[in-house]
């Protein structure tokens, strides 16, 4: 199997793209004291990552997870 590399595009100062999920960055404050990651696609909400790189994982996973239901 072909492995492909998908880009983050950057859309906004706190959005970027990725396989078609908006990647919101929720800055550091004072109640939150580390950056967070909010992951939608359109009105649906997955969740809040405290890493990029979890956010990507969990959307790189949704994708094989929808592969597999599709290969049966």
């Amino acid at each position: 199997m072909q492995q492909v590399n998908y880009q983050l595009i950057r859309y906004k100062s706190h959005c970027s793209i990725y396989r078609g999920f908006s990647v919101h960055k929720l800055p550091r404050n004072a109640t939150r004291k580390i950056t967070q990651y909010r992951v939608t696609l359109g009105d649906d909400s997955f969740g809040k990552f405290d890493a990029l790189a979890e956010a990507i994982r969990f959307i790189d996973g949704l994708f094989k997870f929808k592969s597999r239901l599709n290969s049966r």
